[in-house]
């Protein structure tokens, strides 16, 4: 009984072991991330496949565009049981003239092609090989965009760290700042109350730490997912590489100009296109269809010879065909009028992504603009809150201010260290939102 009750403890104790050994530390650069990423970004996968789609379109269009060759053989046993209808000949003797052949065989070969049916044909692989080639750059669209997912889940991830680490600093700090209070109320300098409050800050600083390490634990999750590593594999940014000073030359001025590079824009200018060959299709069932074949027999017995005889005998014939279906004058307005109001449609929607574009580009600006701004600033609070802890600090020990003056002003530099640190990290992905609204 009792090694029954013993077991659940040992299992509680091997399941957080055995979790520790399967987790594995895994230090990245961004561009490490980045390359890992796209390799097993499945929303990529996908969109290679929908190019491999396009691919077998074209071939398929190619295809129709095929003389259409054919087999067709086929053996048939009769019954003995008619019996054939003869006729006499002088000098020849009694002839039948319908032979029982009992075993017959067939063989066609056939060769048929569409000579003119409007250039539907045509029109159809000239559309399928513009869609095809609007997929590589929905494939090129959906690597930047997965570039930049990647982008802003390391850096993410990359501010919570340091965020990590800042307030690891301020609970020490605060820790610190217990030991003094108390000595100081045992040698009836400070009041419970002081004591309360110093506990209170470092409570509060422990509370955030829990916030910040949930976000860490979600976030690299989500990036484990993202670059195909195993789930409970912990995750190291490298801060030289998420953190840098960009490269803007040119990449600012080129944002009014985005519109016209980016592969959005390609994409559906290549589909209008298409959809214009489309129309084309559509026009072409006005027109008659003009085929032509050939086919060839090799025959047992040939039924044009006569008399026929118990042996194979090829023959040949040669034919044109010409169709034109009259009712379809009048319902291929319908068609023709769909294809158009499609082509509008794809104009119209190439001209929106083209304003969406624009207004990113407007906001990306601004968004680097402003963190740039915040980063100047943050810096200068930093240094206003560095002294005025460090002339507080110096009051306090000299009884001049309260002990809510002093954890104030640690509360004040330990946010401006985090303001400082977000500014640069948004500055960061700000600048890797740019360069995909730029399409670079």
């Amino acid at each position: 009984m009792a090694i029954y009750k013993l077991r659940p403890t040992l299992l509680a104790l091997l399941i957080p072991l055995s979790i520790l050994q399967a987790q594995t530390t895994k230090t990245l650069t961004l561009n490490q991330a980045i390359d890992l990423g796209l390799k097993e970004s499945n929303s990529l996968k996908i969109s290679n496949s929908k190019r491999a789609v396009s691919e077998a379109k074209v071939d398929q269009g190619w295809n129709a565009l095929i003389p259409a060759l054919s087999y067709n053989g086929n053996y048939t046993r009769l019954s003995n049981n008619i019996e054939p209808f003869k006729i006499s000949i002088p000098g020849f003797g009694d002839k039948a003239l319908n032979p029982q052949i009992l075993n017959q065989y067939t063989n066609k070969l056939s060769l048929q092609e569409t000579v003119f049916s409007g250039m539907r044909g045509n029109y159809a692989l000239k559309a399928m090989i513009q869609q095809a080639a609007a997929t590589d750059f929905d494939y090129r669209k959906d690597v930047a965009d997965a570039r930049l997912g990647i982008v802003n889940q390391y850096l993410a991830l990359y501010k919570f760290y340091q965020s990590k680490k800042i307030l690891e600093e301020n609970i020490k700090l605060a820790s610190q700042r217990e030991t003094d209070i108390t000595n100081l109320q045992a040698n009836g300098m400070a009041l419970d109350n002081d004591v309360f409050r110093v506990k209170l800050a470092k409570s509060n600083l422990e509370v955030t730490m829990a916030d910040v390490e949930s976000a860490i634990s979600n976030t690299n999750f989500n990036l484990n997912l993202m670059l195909g590593l195993p789930e409970e594999t912990i995750i190291l940014t490298d801060e030289t590489s998420a953190i840098s000073t960009p490269d803007t030359a040119g990449l600012f001025g080129g944002l009014s100009q985005a519109y016209t590079v980016r592969d959005e824009v390609k994409a559906q200018e290549i589909r209008a296109k298409a959809l214009t060959y489309q129309v084309k299709v559509a026009k072409g069932s006005y027109s008659p269809t003009l085929s032509l074949g050939a086919n060839y027999y090799l025959n047992n017995p040939n039924q044009r010879m006569f008399p026929v005889e118990n042996k194979f005998k090829s023959t040949w014939d040669l034919g044109a065909s010409l169709t034109w279906n009259f009712t379809q004058l009048y319902t291929t307005k319908a068609t023709v009028k769909e294809a158009k109001a499609n082509l509008d449609q794809a104009v119209v929607a190439k001209k929106q992504i083209e304003d969406n574009i624009k207004m990113e580009s407007r906001q990306s600006l601004n968004a680097w603009k402003l963190a740039m701004k915040k980063i100047d600033l943050a810096i200068l609070t930093v240094q206003q809150a560095t002294e005025n802890q460090r002339v507080l600090q110096s009051r306090f020990a000299n009884n001049a201010v309260l002990t809510t003056d002093l954890l104030d002003a640690d509360n004040a530099l330990a946010q401006a260290k985090l303001n400082l640190l977000s500014a640069k990290a948004d500055a960061s992905a700000a600048y890797y939102k740019a360069l995909r609204v730029a399409g670079k």
